[in-house]
């Protein structure tokens, strides 16, 4: 039995796991709404003062409980994510003592304070301590905040767009940039198509509003994330009626999308940006070419144990997880992580479980953050990957453990 929790443990754990995965989707708009344009601000501190808060709150109640049972596989999942984080912080020191020029503060604050570490946290009590009701409320919870962010993000900037304010051809405020909003954007049509509205009007609006939050930040990695969802989605139950569904739904959203931002003036050709990309035109690419060339120069400097925890020239990460961990953790830590994420299929595709909406919802949004990983962020900051992966293992052993019940129902022999 996984751990049963009482309404005070359920509540800790409910608002732990939103404030973890969306927090700052959530408050962003708002903090634009009161005039902070910076990353730091009043809005964002108090949130991290509640994460933490929350974090100690349910650990202290987690070491109380004595009925919790960690599967064999789980655990090498949480040891082997351990070692990583070992690794890295390890290198972090290092880097923080004896390079001159090393990542700012913020960015310190974020490797070690409110990093990995208490993602790492998070993720070990929630997945020990949920059920599938627990985390479908929360996915409830979550695609009504992302929506309510979502349309409160576009409006701010097609205020700011038409009143000549905003030089940035993308969507973007304080503490979500262009493909915050794109990967929020994402989220939010992934969870409808797993936890569909009741009513087809709502299921409509929220579909609009997140393509259209998609399309506004022109981030292509959520954009090829999402793509990758759908088609494992469609090649999972492949129907004709579905790719109809889905070919129909991308044209209206493109006819919708172009009218309102001509109505506003806000005029991007998607098809010419899209034809530019990984061309001279396009900087972002060749920025993001730039910072992998680098990274594997440094990765050859010292190819077993990694070089440094940024790119030496920028002071950045590489927007690449596999990079990533190559360069500032070498190649031990590229087989660590490599093991991590083929361990995580395996379990989900070991057994009769992915018919479960819930299951199947988590590790879609694993594989999207994952994706997305490859072209954008940081593996040590992305708090929903590390905590959706570890989701997928106690969730596998809940169903397994009822699809075992009801096998046994049906056949008393067993």
């Amino acid at each position: 039995m996984l751990f049963k929790y009482n309404d005070l443990e359920k509540r800790l754990i409910y608002i732990t796991i939103i404030l973890l995965l969306y927090g700052f989707y959530i408050l962003s708009p708002f903090s634009k709404f009161l005039g902070y344009t910076e990353d730091i601000s009043p809005i964002t501190i108090v949130l991290r003062i509640c994460q933490v808060i929350f974090l100690f709150l349910l650990f202290f109640i987690s070491v109380k409980t004595d009925n919790r049972r960690i599967k064999f596989t789980h655990l090498i999942a949480i040891m082997s994510v351990v070692c990583i984080y070992i690794m890295f912080t390890y290198r972090v020191f290092i880097d923080s003592i004896y390079s001159e020029k090393f990542i700012d503060d913020s960015y310190l604050l974020e490797y070690f304070v409110f990093g990995l570490l208490f993602s790492l946290l998070a993720s070990i009590l929630i997945s020990i301590n949920s059920t599938r009701e627990l985390l479908l409320e929360v996915m409830v919870s979550l695609k009504v905040l992302l929506l309510i962010s979502t349309v409160l993000i576009i409006s701010l900037f097609l205020l700011d767009f038409s009143s000549g304010g905003l030089t940035n051809i993308r969507a973007g405020f304080e503490r979500l940039n262009p493909i915050s909003i794109g990967r929020a954007s994402a989220v939010l049509i992934i969870i409808e198509m797993f936890i569909p509205s009741k009513h087809k009007l709502l299921s409509l609006l929220i579909f609009i509003v997140g393509s259209t939050g998609l399309l506004l930040s022109l981030a292509r990695g959520p954009m090829l994330g999402l793509a990758v969802v759908l088609f494992i989605f469609v090649l999972g139950s492949f129907s004709l009626k579905k790719i109809t569904y889905l070919v129909i739904s991308l044209f209206a959203i493109i006819i919708i999308y172009t009218s309102v931002s001509q109505f506003v003036g806000y005029n991007v050709d998607l098809i010419e940006m899209f034809s530019k990309v990984g061309g001279s035109e396009d900087q972002s690419a060749n920025q993001r070419f730039s910072l992998y060339i680098s990274a594997f120069e440094q990765f050859s400097n010292s190819p077993f144990i990694g070089d440094r925890a940024v790119e030496i020239n920028t002071n950045y990460y590489p927007h690449n997880f596999l990079i990533e961990v190559m360069m500032s953790i070498g190649a031990v830590g590229l087989v660590v992580f490599i093991f991590i994420n083929i361990i995580t299929i395996a379990v989900y595709f070991s057994s009769n479980i992915i018919l479960d909406k819930i299951l199947k919802l988590v590790f879609y949004l694993y594989i999207f953050y994952f994706v997305n990983g490859m072209f954008s962020g940081s593996l040590f900051q992305s708090k929903e990957y590390w905590i959706l992966l570890l989701l997928i293992f106690p969730l596998a052993s809940k169903v397994n453990s009822i699809n075992d019940s009801f096998s046994c129902i049906r056949n008393p022999s067993r």
